[in-house]
């Protein structure tokens, strides 16, 4: 009976722990199902690459070659002055025949073509002052492409072309018939600042110095440029500002790149910086025109060493002279006739090693030359 008894308790132990555990995993909070895992879907093939066409971006017009091929009909003017005009015109020619050159530069920078002059002198702001640079665009980027195109030759060029007789005629600006508009063309005060501004940017800062201490010997620094109003008086403006303005302009043509330019500015374009190399072969053909010696230069170099020339030689007839004889094309040296017996048709000269000299076969080898180098 004992062993009965033990047995009975063990019995209800075992039951009384089953029964507290499945008590416990009921009150337990039951755990989420997992998920049932996606089947994994077959990836995609990849889209087959198509070739995309290549846009043909319109060729760059170079009218700057021209400074080179063209140079003898640029130097064709009135005074050796006016090479520094004609090579303005073609920095003209470059903006024009560009295509989306000067709407992109006008959307870039706000300016319109035209621009009103301020109704009177009251309540005129600085920001109003940057209107006449729509105007004037055209003129500002000829200007900095001419002083990129022949470094400081233009301007010499410039600075003897602009001088006024009345200093305060270089200081006003212009206005339209209506007295109501500006006109295209700067101060020539600006003008030659600007370009002496754009002639130490493109690192040529000693005759940039140069060139505008020579300007302010001629003219006198001046602190104001006269605008006209739209009421008949004036309006005097410091010169600083609209240089800055101006500066500004020539800034982006220069330096910033452009769609139009494929993505370059002006002065990344290849072929067009004078730079110092170019001045020192201009420097020494300046020398050589002013004695009245033609130059072995390039047109372009011939040009602008004409300009330094007749800033320096006393007689511009004699530097116009070496540089028509310059730009001249030169006459075909001829050798010395060399008289000889003929050889005999296939025979062979003595000396030449054996070589067959014979017409016929020379004319074989002409024609044989003719063919490899075609």
């Amino acid at each position: 009976m004992d062993n009965l008894g033990e047995i009975v308790a063990a019995l209800a132990y075992v039951a009384f722990m089953l029964a507290r555990r499945w008590m416990k995993k009921r009150e337990a909070p039951s755990e989420p199902a997992p998920a049932p895992q996606a089947r994994p879907q077959p990836r995609p093939a990849p889209a087959p690459v198509i070739a995309q066409p290549r846009v043909a971006l319109a060729p760059l017009p170079e009218p700057w070659r021209d400074l080179d091929r063209n140079a003898a009909v640029l130097a064709a003017v009135p005074d050796l002055w006016s090479i520094g005009s004609a090579v303005h015109q073609a920095g003209r020619r470059f903006y024009r025949s560009t295509p989306g050159l000067e709407p992109e530069l006008r959307a870039r920078m706000g300016l319109s073509r035209a621009a009103p002059l301020p109704d009177s002198a009251e309540g005129l702001v600085a920001r109003q002052l940057a209107l006449p640079m729509g105007p004037w665009l055209e003129t500002l980027f000829a200007d900095a492409w001419a002083t990129l195109a022949l470094g400081p030759a233009y301007v010499v060029g410039l600075r003897h072309a602009l001088v006024p007789r009345d200093p305060e005629h270089g200081l006003t600006v212009s206005a339209d018939e209506t007295r109501s508009e500006y006109t295209a063309i700067p101060p020539a005060h600006l003008r030659v600042l600007l370009a002496c501004d754009r002639l130490a940017q493109s690192g040529h800062r000693a005759e940039a110095s140069r060139q505008l201490a020579l300007w302010f010997g001629a003219v006198g620094a001046a602190e104001h440029f006269s605008i006209p109003t739209r009421d008949g008086d004036s309006v005097y403006v410091p010169v600083d500002l609209l240089r800055a303005y101006g500066a500004r302009v020539q800034e982006v043509i220069v330096e910033e790149p452009l769609a139009s330019l494929h993505g370059a500015g002006l002065g990344q374009l290849p072929g067009l910086r004078f730079g110092h190399a170019d001045q020192g072969a201009a420097e020494q053909a300046a020398a050589a025109l002013a004695a009245g010696t033609p130059a072995r230069v390039s047109g372009r170099t011939a040009l602008a060493a004409a300009l330094l020339a007749a800033d320096e030689a006393p007689s511009m007839a004699r530097v116009r002279a070496a540089l028509v004889a310059t730009l001249s094309p030169a006459a075909p040296r001829k050798r010395p006739a060399r008289r000889a017996a003929p050889a005999a048709a296939g025979t062979r000269a003595p000396g030449l090693a054996g070589l067959d000299v014979s017409p016929a076969a020379l004319r074989e080898a002409m024609i044989a030359r003719a063919v490899l180098w075609r």
